[in-house]
């Protein structure tokens, strides 16, 4: 396993460039997602460096899409990478998914689960949707994997990644592929997410996967800590940032399952940078651009030059951070 910083920091770069491709071409068909993808991969000056290639996907069910991608981690080792897209914020399925949170019981069997574990039961449709994805064969995305690694043989490793929805959904798929594939090395990369499930859930993820970060969170980030944390979203951007309107603090308040949820031990934390927004609905404004994939491909240390011309050229990082 990679202990190294220096090839922790690579795998974390490629894991989130990887994780903001889900989000290119929305809401088109899968042919043009997959060229339009294929045409970001090949950007060399992007952590993916031109190495990485997209062999199943992207498929989805109703709103929730996955791909499964090839290339090389920080220490070359083959690595087949299973990537999840986030919320899509157009689409009210895809918004309900991330406002179902009355506790469910982990969907599938585990001998290693914890008595008592439970997720978010939107995170449970999620998960049972992108298992019914399938490309024009019928093969779904785990299947097309088993075959990978029956041809790669036994030195490829698994990485598991996603941001926003995906990033909450990320330790649960990584916990499903372990069980899956138990002599594979699977790693997780979750940025961004909710919180996935309960005390037991995150201490039997930490269990698992306990030789590096848990996920990756921008600390101005107020997504991780729903459900629970509504303190903490309350004073997040302090007294020179905007306030937290009072129907976000009631809605949190009034949930009668905030409670259950329990944020993953061992986080690596970014330190973010407002952006000061102003108006109407500056609250809204600065959270969603602190929540943006493209903001935490900046704080992973991806240049802004870099993430303007293979993703986003309209976007930018928050005033006096450009590089």
């Amino acid at each position: 396993m990679p202990t190294a910083a220096a090839d922790l920091d690579q795998d974390v770069r490629v894991a989130i460039t990887l994780a903001c491709l889900t989000y290119l071409a929305e809401g088109k068909s899968a042919e043009i997602q997959q060229a339009t993808m294929r045409a970001a991969l090949a950007q060399p000056d992007l952590p993916t460096a031109a190495r990485w290639e997209i062999v199943w996907g992207p498929y989805k069910h109703e709103t929730n899409l996955w791909y499964v991608a090839v290339g090389p981690n920080a220490q070359n080792t083959r690595t087949i990478a299973i990537v999840i897209r986030g919320t899509q914020m157009h689409k009210a399925q895809s918004l309900w998914e991330d406002l179902e949170v009355e506790p469910a019981a982990v969907p599938w069997f585990d001998p290693t689960a914890p008595a008592g574990a439970t997720i978010a039961t939107g995170f449970k449709h999620a998960f049972d949707r992108l298992m019914a994805a399938q490309d024009p064969y019928g093969q779904h995305a785990l299947d097309y994997v088993r075959g990978l690694l029956y041809v790669s043989g036994p030195n490829t490793v698994i990485h598991v990644t996603g941001h926003s929805l995906g990033g909450a959904l990320a330790p649960l798929l990584a916990l499903y592929v372990k069980h899956k594939f138990p002599k594979t090395v699977v790693r997780s990369f979750p940025f961004g997410g909710q919180m996935t499930g309960n005390a037991a859930f995150a201490q039997w993820y930490a269990r698992e996967f306990d030789e590096q970060p848990s996920c990756w969170i921008n600390a101005l980030d107020v997504i991780p800590m729903f459900y629970r944390d509504v303190d903490r979203v309350e004073g997040t951007y302090g007294p020179t940032g905007p306030p937290c309107p009072s129907y976000i603090k009631d809605v949190l308040y009034l949930d009668p399952f905030a409670r259950a949820y329990t944020p993953l031990p061992n986080p690596a934390i970014f330190t973010g940078k407002l952006y000061s927004k102003t108006g109407w609905f500056a609250w809204e404004q600065e959270a969603s651009s602190q929540h943006q994939h493209l903001y935490y491909m900046y704080l992973a240390g991806i240049p802004e030059s870099v993430i303007r011309a293979g993703l986003g050229p309209c976007w930018c990082p928050p005033p006096g951070a450009s590089d």
